[in-house]
């Protein structure tokens, strides 16, 4: 076993989960601009769970995008 994956970012080390989750968080607030631009947030009944399930989507998805095997 090498250890866990990192990222190098000016510097010093990030674990790769620690990316995966700003990315996510990132992607979740983008997510959230274009359901209030299209009128959908209003409709949303549990906005709060939607938008984690998708910052959840968006770093999973990061994470097996970059580290596949």
């Amino acid at each position: 076993m090498g250890g866990a994956p990192t990222f190098s970012i000016a510097g010093a080390y990030f674990p790769a989960w620690m990316v995966c989750l700003v990315l996510g968080i990132a992607s979740s607030l983008l997510g959230r601009t274009v359901f209030i631009a299209l009128g959908i947030d209003r409709l949303l009944p549990l906005k709060f769970g939607v938008y984690v399930c998708l910052g959840l989507l968006a770093g999973l998805a990061v994470w097996l995008w970059y580290f596949q095997q």
